[in-house]
């Protein structure tokens, strides 16, 4: 047992749900296995105690593709080496970097989203929802009573409500549902009375 093994004082190790944050996990000078506890300067061999290769690892703990599964300084120290060998080396990965650009960007666009990453954004956007709902009835009053005025008596339309609430379709629609409003069947719009 390396005394990387050794896990440090207090340290009772429970496998986290989801990725935790990277500096949880991994430090300057060691990174620490997401499935066992241990902390390491390199996970590579490590890996197949657990039935896993880096690829897999990376899949399972919903990292992307390219994170080092070293620790920074090892990542650091390989970079340096890597721009040290040479002009040639590094006017081919400059050259094949532009290439590649664009198809680097669709892979980032269309990457699946960790768990916490598609609960994180949900939560971001039924937050400023609820935000926005809370607004529009501190400006009308009983939004209720509001949205069935104005959708019966004035009538307006639904984009109409939207736009002055400054409020989604679908939250427009709950109101008026929450209220007992009918939308009406799609068709030209019904003229207002200019009394």
């Amino acid at each position: 047992m390396s005394a990387l093994d050794v896990p440090r004082a207090g340290d009772s190790w429970v496998p986290p749900g989801d990725l935790p944050p990277e500096s949880q996990w991994r430090t300057w000078d060691r990174i620490r296995c997401l499935e066992c506890g241990r902390w390491r300067r390199v996970l590579g061999k490590h890996l197949r105690e657990h039935g896993l290769d880096a690829a897999g690892y990376r899949e399972r703990w919903g990292m992307r593709s390219g994170m080092p599964l070293c620790s920074a300084e090892l990542s650091e120290k390989w970079r340096r080496t890597a721009v040290a060998r040479g002009t040639e080396n590094t006017d081919r990965l400059v050259r094949m970097a532009s290439e590649n650009h664009v198809a680097a960007t669709e892979v980032v666009r269309g990457r699946t989203m960790r768990p916490q990453e598609l609960r994180a954004r949900g939560a971001r956007a039924t937050g400023r929802a609820r935000a926005r709902e809370d607004a529009a009835r501190a400006r009308v009053g009983d939004l209720d009573r509001w949205v069935r005025e104005r959708y019966y008596e004035d009538l307006w339309s639904i984009r109409d409500m939207m736009r002055y609430l400054d409020l989604s379709e679908k939250s427009v629609r709950a109101a008026m549902a929450a209220a007992g409003v009918e939308p009406r069947g799609r068709g030209p719009a019904p003229h207002r009375s200019r009394n």
